[in-house]
């Protein structure tokens, strides 16, 4: 990426995520919701490399924005029954209200030639996916609070963290954050591999500990 630029750094990435595609597939392979997830996210790479043309932009967000929604799918099973306090659902409201306003800024920070008739739609729900993910795998963390759940925590906000820095280097002009990017999204895939490897293990098993009632207690 120093010596040759962005666009050469984008096939490096896309080889990188084939990497990873792969060793799920072969090593790892426990799930089909991760399957697809590892499919969605080396989709968007694909794309990702003709991101400048308008279908590909489309196609880069639609991709990503599916393998968020499909992590967030896996962990609601285990998450459901958890119930929120009057002030805990006011502060994530609050907090989610500032984020999308963020998101707004985020939007209209982008010169409108770089802009489609889906781009703002797209942005936006790409968005809400990220702040998704992120609630999500924190409140699967403060759940079960295992080595596992840890791996998620990390791996999201790599992905989290990759997204937001690509936008700074692409669209603000700070080439530099394009190396954040791509270690941060290197790292964020890698602890995803981590948390699907010990999934089948251990993490099934201490997701369904709900308390149950007996027959007496019935």
């Amino acid at each position: 990426m120093y010596y040759l630029g962005d666009i050469p750094g984008r096939y490096f990435r896309t080889g990188t995520m084939l990497v990873f595609l792969v060793a799920y597939a072969l090593r790892f392979y426990l799930n089909k919701i991760f399957l697809a997830v590892f499919i969605f996210f080396t989709l968007c790479d694909i794309f990702l490399v003709f991101y400048e043309q308008i279908e590909f932009t489309a196609l880069t967000y639609i991709t990503r924005i599916t393998a968020y929604f499909l992590m967030v799918a896996y962990l609601y099973p285990f998450l459901h029954r958890l119930k929120l306090s009057a002030f805990t659902g006011l502060i994530s409201l609050f907090v989610i209200s500032i984020n999308v306003y963020l998101i707004s800024i985020m939007v209209e920070s982008v010169p409108e030639a770089m802009q489609s008739s889906t781009f703002q739609p797209l942005f936006y729900l790409f968005g809400i996916a990220l702040l998704a993910q992120a609630a999500f795998a924190f409140s699967y963390h403060s759940r079960f609070a295992t080595k596992q759940s840890f791996f998620l925590v990390i791996a999201s906000f790599g992905l989290i963290f990759s997204d937001v820095t690509y936008y700074i280097a692409y669209y603000l002009g700070f080439n530099g954050f394009f190396f954040i990017d791509r270690f941060s999204n290197i790292l964020g895939i890698a602890f995803l591999l981590a948390f699907c490897a010990y999934t089948a293990q251990d993490i099934e098993p201490e997701a369904v500990k709900i308390p149950q009632l007996s027959d007496d207690e019935n």
